[in-house]
């Protein structure tokens, strides 16, 4: 699951392009109410004449239509209501993009000051505070060959790290947050070779264990996430 850190950022650049409305469902729900008047008015034009029958045609006809503009009317309204702009959910249906690394070939083992502070890092990634908090965190702790094309893709699609934190911010506000699931992070085999280093993190949470080899860069004078 910690290799979903890597590639995050760029799967929440692009996702300015996925919008919602809201109001759509009640609209498309609408016409079972007027099928069912309609059904009801036939019957009782079965048993009348053939005036009375002909008069009720045409109230029925002027009713379809008064519904027919409202419904229209409320359809409008609906489509106007505002967009609220979405983040993919990297977990949907339990698939998102992983990313395979080998282990440091070589290297020191690493001391508990070094195994302590990934570890942290791993955790800060994995559990972030709130959905619009979460691109941020990722890219304050990945090093430049990560955050480097995340912010150049940013750019090419006119956007910054602002206005994706708007857009998750707003997701939340209108009740469309995605679940973050909480995990229990430990790190084993962290092997360190000069700035460089390597582990196998495992993620522990409500969906169960996972287990992936994750690189570090010592960069700015601490172990960031990188690739």
């Amino acid at each position: 699951m910690t290799a979903l850190a890597l590639v995050l950022p760029l799967a929440a650049c692009g996702s300015d392009k996925e919008t919602t409305s809201s109001g759509l469902s009640t609209a498309a729900e609408a016409p079972e109410a007027t099928e069912s008047v309609d059904g009801a008015a036939n019957k009782s034009e079965e048993n009348s004449g053939d005036k009375e029958k002909a008069d009720k045609e045409k109230n029925t006809d002027g009713k379809k239509e008064q519904k027919s503009e409202k419904k229209d009317g409320e359809s409008g309204e609906s489509g106007d209501a505002g967009e609220v702009p979405t983040i993919a959910n990297p977990f949907a249906d339990g698939q998102y993009e992983q990313v395979t690394h080998e282990p440091i070939a070589g290297g020191q083992e690493a001391s508990q000051a070094d195994i302590d502070e990934m570890t942290k890092v791993v955790e800060a990634v994995s559990n972030p505070e709130s959905l619009a908090s979460w691109t941020r965190v990722i890219l304050d702790n990945s090093c430049k060959a990560v955050t480097d094309p995340a912010m150049e893709e940013l750019e090419r699609q006119g956007m910054t790290l602002e206005s994706v934190e708007e857009a998750a911010r707003m997701q939340e506000e209108a009740g469309m947050g995605i679940e973050l699931p909480r995990s229990e992070i430990s790190l084993a085999d962290v092997r360190v070779d000069g700035d460089r280093a390597s582990a196998s993190v495992t993620a522990r949470n409500d969906s169960g264990e996972d287990t992936q080899t994750q690189l570090f860069q010592r960069e700015d004078g601490r172990w960031k996430l990188c690739n």
